[in-house]
């Protein structure tokens, strides 16, 4: 891999791992993908979650709603973005039904719980191991169990 600016920098291409550039090829993208949704007028809203169960993630942060992650030969014929961002908001992008702010129920809640951990490919995240344990039963078959949690 050369870049004839890297010498005029005193960089030797032996001393750069493409591997380091994947963080911000992410945010790059990631930048490029918000600016294109507020550009097409997609509907954003936050959802507050004031109950006792938090929100949890995932190594897939980001899931359509709309689609069955168990079968993914069958397409979703609609998107409906959902993002936790902390134990307690989220954002939906697309639900035209939904006003720009709702606060969930407990039991929509754990819905959308149970939708990412569905979603997650090998890490699900949360603020404490009891809610971890108490999804325990719903993790994917195919997601590998850590040493600790065996």
């Amino acid at each position: 891999m050369r870049h004839p600016g890297w010498e005029q920098l005193g960089l030797s291409s032996d001393n750069i791992d493409p591997e380091n550039l994947t963080f911000h090829v992410f945010w790059v993208f990631q930048s490029l993908m918000a600016f294109n949704l507020k550009k097409r007028d997609v509907l954003l809203s936050l959802l507050f979650n004031k109950t006792d169960l938090p929100f949890v993630t995932s190594n897939q942060p980001i899931i359509n709603l709309n689609a069955d992650y168990q079968k993914l030969e069958a397409m979703a014929e609609d998107l409906l973005f959902y993002y936790p961002i902390s134990p307690h908001t989220a954002i939906l992008l697309n639900d035209y039904t939904l006003p720009q702010k709702v606060r969930l129920t407990e039991n929509q809640v754990e819905i959308c719980n149970r939708a990412i951990i569905r979603a997650s490919h090998e890490f699900v995240f949360a603020n404490s191991k009891p809610f971890l344990t108490y999804y325990q039963d719903i993790f994917p078959d195919t997601a590998p169990k850590h040493p600790a949690t065996k």
